[in-house]
C-alpha cells in the first residue's frame, strides 16, 4: 500500500493499548470514522510527550498536523481493546511522516492504517523550523533504519 505503513504488527516499533469508549460507536454499531483520527492523534502525541523530546504545551516548537489519511480494513467498536502501532515512515528537515496501525488486541493484521504528517513550527510565529536533535534521536526508536544527523564540527 503506497504511502501507508506495512499491514503487519512487526512494522510498528511502538505499540500502545487503548480501550474503546461507549460513545466511540455510531448508529451502525462500529467505531465512527472520525474517532480513528482521535486515536491516531492521541498515539502520536502520547509518544512525543513520553519520549521527552517535545515539551507540550509550553515548548518552543509545535507539531501541526498537515495531512492524515486512513485506510479502513476491518471494523472495530466498543467494547474492544485496541492497540495502536506507531512508526516513522520518513523524517525530513521540519516534518515527520508517521505510520500508524490500529489493531484488535493481539492481532497480527491491522483494522486500519494511517499516514500522519506533522510539520514542526516555532511556537511563536508558526513558521516551519528544523526538527530539534532531541526529537531526531527519539525518532530512531520508531525507525531503526533512521540515523540522526551528526552536527558538523568546525
Amino acid at each position: 500500500m503506497e504511502n501507508y505503513p506495512e499491514a503487519k504488527r512487526s512494522a510498528f516499533p511502538e505499540i500502545q493499548t487503548i480501550p474503546t469508549r461507549w460513545n466511540d460507536n455510531d448508529i451502525y454499531g462500529h467505531m465512527n470514522n472520525v474517532v480513528y483520527a482521535e486515536y491516531f492523534d492521541t498515539a502520536v502525541n502520547r509518544w512525543l510527550i513520553g519520549s521527552g523530546a517535545l515539551d507540550v504545551p509550553g515548548g518552543p516548537i509545535v507539531g501541526l498536523v498537515a495531512e492524515t489519511r486512513c485506510k479502513f480494513l476491518s471494523s472495530v467498536g466498543f467494547p474492544d481493546i485496541l492497540e495502536t502501532g506507531l512508526s516513522a515512515l520518513h523524517v525530513g528537515n521540519s516534518s515527520v511522516i508517521y505510520g500508524l496501525g490500529l489493531f484488535h488486541a493481539g492481532a497480527e493484521t491491522p483494522a486500519a492504517l494511517c499516514r500522519y504528517v506533522h510539520v514542526y513550527v516555532d511556537a511563536a510565529g508558526r513558521r516551519p523550523t528544523p526538527i530539534p536533535e532531541s526529537l531526531r534521536r527519539a525518532l530512531t526508536a520508531l525507525d531503526p533504519g533512521f540515523a540522526p544527523r551528526t552536527p558538523a564540527r568546525g
